[in-house]
């Protein structure tokens, strides 16, 4: 059974969904960044796609671009992050799990 996020279409089958495993291969990737402090990725909508990977990332001295070269080698091209957005920090709740609900359209680029 494939997993799916909250941002997905109800069926599984459907072509714009952005399956859980790879979005969570994505972070791990980023995590492994030396600059990179933490990693949240979450799946947004895409005009062509119908949803994209997008990966938010908190650490010092990094650059978006950079960082999906970095990626680049380490995963194939339908589980990279189609954008890769630099925040000062990521939106917790009281628990302090990231709200990723409320990253859309931040970062620095």
């Amino acid at each position: 059974m494939t997993l799916l996020s909250s941002l997905q279409p109800d069926w599984p089958d459907h072509p714009a969904a952005v399956r859980v495993e790879d979005a969570e291969l994505s972070r791990s990737a980023l995590l492994a960044h030396p600059g990179v402090l933490e990693a949240a990725v979450v799946g947004e909508p895409d005009d062509d796609l119908g949803q994209r990977i997008v990966a938010y990332v908190v650490g010092a001295e990094l650059d978006g671009v950079d960082l999906s070269g970095f990626v680049a080698e380490a995963l194939s091209v339908h589980k990279r992050p189609r954008e890769v957005r630099v925040v000062d920090d990521l939106p917790r709740n009281a628990m302090g799990k990231v709200q990723k609900k409320l990253l859309g359209g931040h970062g620095r680029g």
